[in-house]
């Protein structure tokens, strides 16, 4: 799972009197280092890639995560961008990995702790090493971003997933008044070359639909210009069908034994995923 980082002037340039108007933290504040490829990349204005860390941590064994990690990273720079993979080490947020800080994570596995959002500042606070969720991720780049995905796991409930990123909205309450601003924030879903939302492992996920089909990389990449430029604060996300997909049911046979087990086995939370992926593979 990808997402872009818009590589733009603000970011480039953000001046202490900017970042103290609007609130934002700068990387000293985040404990993030971003390591100097990344930087390169902002300053002559390449297209950056953020990458998640947890399906090396949690999706696969090693070291048949490591070559994965390698080999997406070396996809991107093919197509003339630059990866940037996002993980916790030590209690630093790294943004840009090198090949051994990869190999580090990978090997290190599931006992990098899973970090979507909520789980960052513990894992920095005690020095420890975490692997970033999409959102967590998304959260690190702070800004309007398109994911890139197989769609959502059929372990989850697609339907209500997508109906929240059709009607998210976002509450502000500003300091110096009692009037809350209410803001659209809805995620539009794009099916690349398909109207029918995937799901991860299969093509389909029993009749849900993408709110758009676009056909081609150069559609794509259009429409987050365009949102782009007429300053919407939403991001996309980009459904892309498994080219290899797997029959549905067996899937979701294997999800449902998996589910039993994790009944049985009391298994919880964010464990849940990593042992079903796990499980199902």
């Amino acid at each position: 799972m990808m997402l872009r980082l818009r590589a733009s002037t603000a970011m480039r340039g953000l001046r202490k009197s900017t970042i103290a108007a609007t609130g934002l933290p700068t990387s000293r504040q985040l404990h993030m280092k971003i390591s100097p490829a990344v930087k390169e990349a902002l300053r002559v204005g390449t297209p950056l890639v953020a990458l998640e860390s947890t399906i090396i941590s949690h999706g696969m064994p090693f070291p048949q995560n490591y070559t994965m990690a390698t080999e997406v990273e070396a996809l991107i720079r093919e197509y003339g961008a630059f990866p940037a993979t996002i993980a916790i080490l030590d209690g630093e947020i790294c943004v840009g990995l090198s090949t051994e800080q990869l190999h580090t994570l990978a090997s290190f596995g599931s006992q990098a702790t899973k970090c979507s959002t909520r789980d960052i500042a513990a894992v920095v606070a005690r020095r420890g090493t975490g692997a970033t969720t999409v959102s967590s991720t998304m959260f690190l780049s702070r800004t309007p971003v398109a994911v890139v995905c197989a769609g959502v796991k059929s372990i989850l409930d697609i339907p209500r997933t997508l109906e929240f990123l059709e009607t998210y909205v976002r509450v502000l309450v500003p300091y110096s008044s009692n009037v809350a601003l209410t803001l659209s924030q809805a995620v539009p879903v794009v099916g690349y070359q398909t109207r029918a939302f995937p799901a991860f492992f299969t093509t389909s996920s029993g009749g849900a639909q993408a709110h758009i089909q676009l056909n081609t990389p150069q559609e794509v990449a259009s429409l987050i210009k365009t949102s782009q430029d007429l300053n919407l604060p939403n991001g996309f996300l980009v459904a892309v069908p498994n080219p290899a997909p797997v029959d549905a049911e067996l899937i979701h046979s294997a999800i449902h034994d998996g589910l039993q087990e994790c009944r049985d086995e009391h298994i919880a939370g964010n464990a849940i995923t990593p042992f079903l992926l796990k499980r199902v593979n």
